[in-house]
């Protein structure tokens, strides 16, 4: 009778710790989906998605090619000057800004072909400057279809019919080096510049119920760090091949070699200043906030804010794993010399969550790199650490 109490009390206390760890894991899960839903992020955040990039490199796996239905359209030569005037209306100077009869030539070229798949007019239309050809620029763009413009808060648009076809292109930075970090696809509730165009081309959106968020019938995330897979830092590729097209000088100029409809037909457009002012730190480098808004685009094009079942069931697994470990009492750091004759618990806690963030970057980088599957490392390791700090205080405490 004896052996059998026993055994039932095993297998009792191993129950208890599945069913602990399980939970453990869709705690961490939770914690991890609402996180990655905020518009604020860590600095690791940005070092962790660096190392995967630089991870699938070094495996040869990260060989993305400029999609062929892309046209870059580079307007940082292309500029004009305006005059600059103070409250008064008084002259004080001059300033440079994008070529509006250049662009004017380009989009009206655009709305007689009608060709294009859509077009992404990464220029800032702010009502400080003016020019003669300003009144016909708005009517044009206006007129155009599938034509889309950035705004961001508080912005003022230089005309009001500019609105309605102007989306948030709003991004969250890292909180310490302000670095870019994850695109809030649905700021202030509105849809973004890279979601707005994801909808009309597919036909498919991003609604909220709650905390959760649903695309096409599927848990989705509300905010993405895109995959750099338009790299185009440069007019050349590593290649020698010319990716990215001036305005002026390789199209507008070029217009009786190749036609603009040529150049544009069954494309999505990009304009923007590509190479010289609008730039953004990220976790590739300094790039174009054009770049950013494409490969934003494009990452939704690729089902990245789509939660992946399988990812979701390999992470329970795994996080309940790690919780079992902790649980059972299993501590591998006391069995480290050093770590053995420390009393501090900060400092404990703190060699505890480099040991958590050492074995959950390993297992993040594997599922990046041979499933191309992302989760959060930081979060999971302080759970973890917090986790592990309680429960050998409580033992402790049964000891004493």
């Amino acid at each position: 009778m004896k052996s059998l109490k026993n055994i039932w009390q095993s297998l009792a206390a191993k129950r208890r710790i599945i069913l602990i760890s399980i939970a453990n894991a869709f705690v961490i899960l939770l914690l991890c989906y609402l996180y990655d839903n905020m518009s604020i992020s860590l600095d690791s955040d940005a070092t962790t998605r660096q190392w995967f990039e630089r991870a699938k490199s070094i495996c040869g796996m990260n060989t993305d090619s400029l999609p062929d239905d892309l046209l870059i359209v580079n307007i940082a030569y292309d500029r004009q000057l305006v005059d600059v005037t103070d409250n008064d209306g008084i002259v004080k100077g001059n300033t440079d800004i994008t070529d509006r009869q250049k662009l004017l030539q380009f989009l009206t070229a655009a709305r007689e072909a009608d060709n294009y798949n859509y077009i992404i007019l990464d220029v800032n239309f702010n009502n400080r400057y003016t020019t003669e050809w300003d009144s016909a620029l708005y009517a044009t763009i206006t007129s155009m279809p599938r034509i889309v413009i950035p705004k961001h808060h508080d912005d003022i648009l230089a005309d009001s019919s500019l609105y309605p076809i102007s989306r948030y292109s709003e991004y969250a930075t890292t909180i310490i080096d302000e670095d870019f970090a994850k695109y809030d696809l649905l700021p202030a509730g509105e849809q973004s510049l890279p979601l707005s165009v994801y909808n009309e081309l597919s036909g498919k959106d991003i609604t909220q119920c709650g905390f959760l968020y649903f695309a096409d019938g599927h848990l989705s995330r509300r905010c993405i760090t895109p995959r750099f897979v338009v790299k185009a830092w440069d007019e050349y590729d590593e290649n020698g091949n010319k990716i990215i097209l001036n305005l002026g000088c390789d199209i507008i100029n070029l217009a009786d070699i190749i036609s603009i409809a040529d150049h544009i037909n069954d494309r999505i457009i990009l304009i923007g200043d590509i190479t010289e002012r609008d730039r953004h730190d990220t976790y590739m480098g300094n790039v174009s906030g054009a770049i950013i808004n494409v490969n934003t685009i494009y990452a939704l094009m690729n089902g990245s804010h789509i939660i992946n079942w399988w990812s979701i069931i390999l992470l329970l697994i795994f996080y309940s794993v790690v919780s079992g470990v902790t649980i059972s009492g299993i501590d591998l750091m006391k069995h480290l010399p050093l770590i053995n004759r420390i009393k501090s618990k900060t400092i404990i806690f703190l060699f505890s969550f480099i040991g958590f963030s050492f074995i959950l970057t390993i297992f993040a980088t594997l599922s990046y790199v041979l499933l191309d599957a992302e989760f959060n490392v930081v979060i999971p390791s302080l759970y973890f650490s917090i986790y592990n700090l309680i429960a050998n205080y409580i033992t402790t405490l049964k000891q004493a």
